[in-house]
């Protein structure tokens, strides 16, 4: 993967754990494995099978102000 397109995937990958739902967050997953999975299909295959553990942690993760 080339340093653009890492730095583009990256900017994608932070929408998922961003997210400011666990709902929010998986909608962002299909979106970035809707435009990755071609090119590059391990990175949304990963993300995929952890999905569960990931989630979890994003739904017990603090919300902070400001």
């Amino acid at each position: 993967m080339s340093w653009k397109r890492r730095a583009e995937a990256a900017t994608d990958l932070k929408a998922i754990y961003q997210a400011a739902t666990v709902n929010e967050a998986e909608q962002c997953l299909t979106q970035f494995e809707a435009k990755w999975h071609e090119t590059y299909p391990p990175i949304a295959q990963s993300w995929r099978r952890r999905w569960i553990a990931l989630s979890r942690s994003l739904s017990i993760r603090p919300k902070f102000d400001g």
